[in-house]
């Protein structure tokens, strides 16, 4: 699987085997503690759910592209108590370098979540170990997106991606703020690395559930996503979006382009990825041939991570984010970004009252959200997943 494919196609459920056993190799399995529930995300914020039933387990094979890492500690736990979602399960695997780790990052990727990643993510796996840093791979049993689990009848809530967000952002707070997490050591940083759908998840989990209470530094390539689904929905198109350009004609401060000027794309979802946002949030008419009505318009940006509500915060003052967008792509190989734009909507909040904030342009990805093989022209050019895996190292310490 290869970062080039749409962030949301979608998904075969997984059937996940449960074993007392380890993938074999790397460092030495944590002992096993379930802790109560978490207490509640940030004030004014939805509550978070809770960590439950985690156990050792043989890493799974059968997953979509190479599967975990080798060396991986594999857990499988259900997240448990969302409001407005159903409990879900999700398969962990965990690496820790030789002595006392500088930190831990947690991995999410996109199509759903439901694969830890392709071999990008595991050399960014081995990439953090030798840096010195403990690694948490995920793949959910089905996706993270999606309340209802793929399900129907009388007693599942409705479909509603924002209530969804509260399962990556239950997941954080059990690895990063538990007493005496195995997971995670005291004093090192507390990071997370998102990919695609898996910005999405990060950006729930900080702008609706808390999560900059404790997240240090965060990494998001192509998205989030699911900034403004209103407008990747709605029908007529919504306007294209100018990125990184501001309403006088010049560069948005936190954006790093080089040579790239602003680029504009639309926001629209298509393909398979606007099938996948048709059944995370319940409603066909997404993207469809006829005009979407005021009632699905609604509905869409109520679910949105930029959905002007109230209690959503996006200033994140000890929690630095860089962000890799797609700003060109080699011809022929993916469907139109909308990644970019629907990022744009987020990093507009942030960078209103963020000085932490850092937007790079991507040149020459492969696809629609290949940042990992692009070059970044305001890096002189240099291949992204090397200065990435720079960025997380460099940042990646206690800051709360």
């Amino acid at each position: 699987m290869k970062h080039s494919s749409s962030f949301l196609s979608l998904p075969i459920i997984l059937a996940v085997t449960i074993l007392v056993a380890s993938c074999g190799g790397g460092s030495s399995q944590p002992a096993i503690s379930n802790p109560p529930p978490p207490p509640p995300s940030s004030p004014g914020n939805p509550s978070l759910g809770s960590v439950q039933n985690v156990s050792s387990e043989t890493c799974p094979t059968n997953l979509p592209g190479p599967g975990f890492a080798s060396g991986m500690t594999c857990y499988h736990a259900t997240v448990s108590n969302c409001p407005n979602a159903l409990d879900v399960g999700i398969t962990f695997g965990y690496e820790a370098p030789a002595g006392t780790p500088n930190g831990t990052i947690v991995f999410f990727t996109g199509s759903g979540g439901l694969s830890p990643g392709d071999d990008d993510f595991n050399q960014y796996t081995t990439d953090y170990l030798n840096a010195g840093y403990a690694v948490v791979e995920t793949a959910w049993d089905s996706p993270w997106e999606d309340t209802t689990n793929e399900t129907t009848g009388s007693n599942v809530p409705p479909h509603n991606i924002l209530a969804a967000g509260c399962r990556p952002a239950t997941f954080l707070s059990y690895i990063f703020t538990t007493q005496n997490s195995q997971f995670y050591a005291s004093g090192g940083g507390r990071c997370a690395q998102g990919f695609s759908g898996g910005t999405g998840a990060l950006g729930y989990s900080l702008a609706e559930y808390g999560a900059d209470a404790f997240l240090d530094k965060v990494v998001l390539q192509s998205g989030p996503v699911f900034s403004d689904i209103e407008q990747g929905c709605e029908v007529p198109a919504a306007a294209p979006v100018t990125v990184c350009g501001n309403s006088s004609g010049g560069v948005e401060p936190w954006c790093q382009l080089g040579a790239q000027a602003p680029w504009t794309l639309s926001p629209s979802y298509s393909g398979s990825t606007a099938g996948a946002v048709q059944a995370f949030s319940g409603d066909s008419s997404c993207s469809g041939t006829s005009t979407t009505t005021q009632t699905s318009n609604n509905a869409w940006k109520a679910m949105s991570i930029v959905n002007g509500g109230s209690n959503t915060n996006f200033n994140y003052p000890n929690t630095p984010i860089t962000a890799w967008l797609c700003a060109t792509q080699l011809s022929g190989t993916g469907p139109a970004n909308n990644s970019s734009p629907q990022g744009e909507f987020f990093y507009q909040q942030v960078g209103a009252t963020s000085t932490q904030l850092k937007v790079y342009a991507v040149q020459n990805c492969e696809g629609s959200e290949g940042v990992d093989h692009g070059t970044i022209p305001a890096l002189a050019d240099v291949a992204g997943h090397g200065e990435m895996v720079s960025d997380m190292t460099n940042a990646c310490h206690k800051t709360h």
